[in-house]
């Protein structure tokens, strides 16, 4: 007598395809929320980029002439 009829590799198949579907219908969505994650970290780098350039820029701005070209620049005591 085999160990599994007909009707329980009926039941089996069946049980498998609900499964299955069920787990499709139960889908979070992964690659829309991936694709704003994606979004938002791009954003973010953006950011980060500009206020990089923004505060280097500013740093460049206080320098004196002097530092700029590499000498220092002459004191009260040079003058």
């Amino acid at each position: 007598m085999p160990v599994f009829s007909t009707a329980h590799w009926a039941i089996f198949a069946l049980a498998l395809l609900l499964g299955w579907v069920l787990g499709l219908m139960s889908r979070s969505g992964g690659r829309r929320h991936q694709q704003a994650l994606d979004r938002q970290r791009d954003h973010y780098e953006a950011e980060l980029r500009a206020r990089d350039a923004h505060i280097d820029a500013l740093r460049h701005d206080q320098r004196t002439p002097a530092d700029r070209i590499g000498r220092p620049a002459p004191g009260p005591a040079a003058r």
